[in-house]
């Protein structure tokens, strides 16, 4: 599934501006991280709910309200960015319940598989973050160029799968076991897409504390680093599940 990180706006209107309470990297990091509590705790609450639920149903229903509830957030978020704050706590805790149902299930198989994700996603923040502290990923030129070149090459990779799967309707499963490689690689291009997503972030942060945003925006901004950061970890989990599948197999 492809995502865009529809909290990235660039601000062209003084009007959000302010000489007081103006957005800071402090103020942007530690709502960043109460909406990643937020979602761990959610998580938490999720995968105990799939543990004493022995109806899939009731599984179901909730992850697809969870999911609706997230997307509905965000679209209000980003449209009205005063109310970034309530949107990025529903959206925290919607997507925590769905993130932690799917790591409870995904752990269950294959054991560890979470505490490597997190890990994983940890470690890929902070490299990301690294490479923006030091320059080599500001110029907003080059991430345009970067997001439609890995944009385009997931549509790419994902056009050939399908139509190897709708020429072998019959055996879905053999294809994309067959064509393993092409579905990590596509796993790949879709972390980077997350990597990329988290440069326009941290772009945006700087953008709002350089130009004085006024206080609210921090929400904005740690709204967007935590859809990027998610959807890097369920990107992840995803690889890792198809690497020990194929593992498995072999």
């Amino acid at each position: 599934m492809i995502y865009s990180n529809p909290m990235y706006t660039n601000v062209e209107t003084t009007s959000i501006y302010a000489n007081e309470n103006t957005a800071t990297y402090q103020g942007i990091t530690l709502k960043t991280l109460l909406l990643l509590g937020i979602a761990g705790i959610s998580g938490i609450l999720g995968g105990l709910f799939i543990s004493y639920t022995q109806n899939l149903v009731y599984y179901f229903v909730a992850l697809l309200v969870a999911l609706i509830a997230g997307f509905i957030t965000v679209i209000i978020g980003r449209s009205n960015p005063k109310k970034a704050m309530v949107c990025s706590i529903i959206y925290s805790i919607s997507e925590g319940l769905v993130i932690g149902m799917i790591t409870l299930v995904a752990d269950y198989f294959y054991q560890g598989i979470a505490l490597i994700a997190v890990a994983s996603t940890a470690v890929i923040f902070a490299v990301c973050l690294a490479l923006f502290a030091s320059g080599a990923m500001r110029n907003v030129s080059k991430l345009r160029s970067m997001f439609i070149l890995v944009l385009c090459s997931i549509v790419a990779v994902s056009i050939v799968l399908i139509l190897l799967t709708v020429f072998n309707i019959d055996n879905t499963a053999t294809v994309i076991k067959s064509y393993y490689k092409m579905v990590i690689f596509l796993e790949f291009l879709y972390i980077l897409y997350g990597c990329v997503m988290l440069f326009f972030n941290f772009n945006e942060a700087t953008l709002y504390v350089q130009e004085g945003a006024i206080k609210s925006f921090e929400w904005v901004a740690a709204f967007g680093l935590v859809l990027s950061i998610l959807y890097i970890y369920l990107e992840i989990l995803r690889l890792l599940l198809y690497i020990m599948q194929y593992a498995r197999n072999d």
